[in-house]
């Protein structure tokens, strides 16, 4: 896989002295450029164990414990379940899908709509995978971000009138390209059948992975990918005047996809999940300048606590001329602005995404100190992955570190990289 570098614009970038806002402002207008990096493949979860939302069945009966019980009372009588392996071989933690009593904690929170339950669980243990589409759904709902939206434009002073508000043929361009990739990628990625990967090794394999038939039935649907245009069309129908268009939206929908199964999307679900994503603070004011946006203040931000947190990885970063001069570094972009989408292997992105999804202002287990908002827990999360990255990165040279960075393998232990990423956070808040 290689990266092809877009023209350059100028300005050089020079990661020892932060000027990161020339590097966003550079890169906000070239996702396109990233159009023929991998897209990795839909991967189906089972239907026999899928939580359906409006089953006609008699719905079981819940504890009392579960029914009255706070979130921290429901999780505290799972916390110690005998049934849930304490390591994994590999050393990995187990995950949501590795407890039947957390399995079923969650379905029974769901039949009733107990949303402080599921948003807990989302927040401290993960979702179980053949779950999160019914939880995300009532998470998204139920998100300060959905419930009172604010967006600002990544460039206040281009009028986004100057371009179309719903460019329809440019969604449908790229979701035909988006298409013709998939069904380029060999069936079933190499990284599904990774030895030592939490993919192969996990319990819950079996109720993630489907048949490569399914993936192929799933990848050649064009009732898939019309959703995936639909979704991108309504969202920016409602907040076009706001958010410009980005080919990268179409990579968005088609993440939320691979995250919530593989075979639908659902529009309302990825125009309430790009409220989450694109949210900004009304107490930010600015900015104002031209190249100035809130991704390349993140992006500032990002840098800044890896010279910190990673020096050892930032140095070898000014040695390799990595996010020093424009190129094929759009993958900070990817993994800052969009959370990940394309970049991030889809189970990894969709235990983050869970953390994101079930945040709330008022929650009291948090795992993050301070309880501090989706963005700035991505960013350490972000550094975190890097961490799990470091031996392999500190041996690579310019290209190949972008192509890691770009299309990142799964990893082996995504819950030790969320405590690594509170340690990150609680470090550099220390400091």
């Amino acid at each position: 896989m290689e990266l092809h570098d877009p023209p350059v614009h100028g300005s050089s970038f020079d990661l020892s002295k932060g000027n990161a806002p020339v590097l966003a402002s550079q890169f906000m207008n070239d996702t396109a450029a990233f159009e023929d990096l991998d897209t990795k493949p839909i991967l189906v979860t089972s239907k026999s164990r899928s939580f359906t939302e409006s089953s006609g069945g008699a719905s079981s009966s819940l504890p009392t414990t579960f029914s009255s019980g706070s979130p921290q009372s429901v999780l505290s009588s799972i916390s110690n379940d005998s049934d849930t392996p304490k390591r994994f071989k590999h050393y990995q933690k187990p995950t949501a899908a590795d407890s039947p009593t957390l399995i079923q904690t969650c379905e029974d929170a769901l039949e009733c709509g107990n949303i402080p339950v599921i948003a807990s669980i989302a927040r401290t243990k993960g979702l179980p995978p053949h779950l999160r589409r019914a939880a995300w759904k009532l998470l998204l709902k139920s998100h300060p971000y959905v419930i009172n939206p604010q967006l600002r434009a990544e460039f206040p002073t281009t009028s986004v009138l100057i371009a179309e508000k719903v460019p329809e043929k440019r969604i449908d361009a790229e979701v035909r390209r988006l298409k013709q990739r998939v069904e380029r990628r060999p069936l079933m990625d190499q990284y599904a059948t990774t030895s030592g990967s939490s993919v192969s090794n996990s319990s819950s394999n079996t109720r993630v992975v489907s048949s490569a038939s399914s993936v192929l039935s799933g990848a050649s649907d064009e009732e898939f990918y019309e959703k995936i245009a639909e979704a991108v069309k309504t969202f920016l129908d409602v907040y076009g005047d706001s958010v410009r268009y980005d080919p990268a939206m179409i990579a968005v929908a088609y993440s939320l996809a691979q995250a919530t199964g593989g075979d639908s999307l659902d529009p309302e679900m990825f125009v309430q999940a790009m409220l989450v994503f694109c949210h900004s603070p009304s107490q930010v004011m600015g900015p104002y300048g031209p190249e100035d946006s809130p991704t390349s203040d993140l992006m500032s931000k990002f840098i800044a606590a890896l010279r910190e947190l990673l020096p050892a990885v930032a140095n070898h970063f000014d040695s390799e001329d990595v996010l020093r001069s424009f190129g094929g570094d759009q993958w900070l972009v990817w993994w800052l602005k969009w959370f990940g989408a394309k970049t991030f292997w889809y189970l990894d992105l969709a235990r983050l995404w869970d953390i994101y999804f079930s945040w709330r202002p008022d929650a009291e287990d948090s795992i993050f100190a301070g309880n501090p908002t989706p963005q700035e827990t991505h960013m350490f999360t972000c550094l975190a992955l890097m961490k799990s990255l470091r031996s392999k990165i500190m041996e690579l040279d310019q290209s190949e570190i972008r192509q890691l960075l770009s299309n990142l393998p799964p990893s082996k232990d995504i819950e030790s990289v969320v405590e690594e990423a509170v340690t990150l956070a609680t470090t550099w808040s220390e400091q």
